[in-house]
């Protein structure tokens, strides 16, 4: 089974199969909410390359490589999520693997294009990284399955659907370091802002186990029910674009003491969106605070 951070770094040392050798792309952004129209044009050509191999092969099936393995796909509809997921923050690696080779294939760009292209166009937001882990690194299900099949949850899943499948934390002796922990943003009143259409924005991330941050920069929790005094939570740490001089947004817990999160960045409307998705590097917060967002005040809720 595969760390948080392990399976980030398959997004970011993707292997591409095309003419001559794969390429090497690092999918690093963050992206939150509306495509680019690089996924119309793509899913268009996509079309249009189905229709002229049939109208020559009634039985033409696409073949692309994943993950090393050869992959066929029989029409665009049978590819759509895969193709689409990527563009709207919510891609597996092997789904991101399989836009970059469209994208060769299809005359769109040039192998030593790509990575422009995934930094224009491809990232992740913070729901599609956990659901993500969830489902294809933790719970080891093939690139194929999608979250909704069966209980399983993934990176369309509510930020609420996925908080519901672990156990919440009340104590920091319940805390151990050799578990992961996913923490959530609620509101005032405590619930669970679940992300998505419709709904607030919200924010989730989970932890690497196995790391212990004693000092540095660090998320501040306000402590508060069982838990009297700080504790020391266990996470991994993310690679930042914070500059020196720039104050670390606080941040309150019901559970947790000095903590920093891993996956991405905040979803909170106030806050900037960050260039990148992020899951390791010291001494750096996983945004840029703007000066209207340094005090900002975040509540969490914790699961194991």
């Amino acid at each position: 089974m595969l760390t948080p951070v392990q399976y980030a770094e398959r997004y970011w040392q993707l292997q591409v199969a095309v003419p001559n050798g794969p390429v090497t792309v690092r999918i690093d952004k963050y992206h939150l909410g509306s495509p680019t129209p690089a996924k119309d044009r793509l899913w268009s050509a996509l079309r249009d390359h189905f229709a002229a191999e049939q109208r020559q092969t009634p039985g033409f099936r696409l073949q692309l490589t994943v993950e090393g393995q050869p992959v066929d796909f029989g029409s665009p509809q049978e590819m759509l999520f895969h193709v689409l997921r990527p563009f709207f923050g919510k891609g597996s690696p092997e789904q991101c693997q399989v836009v970059l080779q469209l994208v060769v294939l299809l005359g769109i760009k040039q192998p030593a294009e790509l990575q422009g292209y995934a930094n224009e166009n491809l990232g992740l937001d913070c729901n599609g990284f956990v659901g993500n882990y969830l489902l294809h690194g933790r719970g080891e299900e093939p690139w194929t399955v999608l979250d909704g099949e069966g209980n399983s949850v993934g990176p369309n899943s509510l930020i609420t659907q996925i908080f519901a499948q672990g156990n919440t934390v009340t104590s920091g002796s319940d805390m151990f370091p050799n578990r992961s922990y996913i923490l959530v943003e609620v509101d005032a009143h405590g619930h669970v802002m679940p992300g998505g259409p419709g709904h607030s924005p919200g924010h989730i991330v989970i932890t690497e186990p196995g790391r212990h941050q004693p000092h540095g920069a660090s998320t501040r929790a306000e402590v508060s029910g069982p838990l009297k005094q700080p504790a020391i939570m266990w996470d991994s740490r993310s690679r930042g674009t914070r500059s020196p001089s720039a104050p670390i947004a606080k941040g309150r817990s019901r559970y947790s003491g000095a903590a920093r999160a891993a996956g991405c960045a905040s979803r909170s409307p106030s806050c900037p969106r960050p260039r990148r998705f992020h899951v390791d590097e010291p001494e750096d917060q996983a945004y840029e605070p703007s000066p209207s967002t340094t005090n900002r005040s975040v509540s969490w809720r914790m699961r194991v």
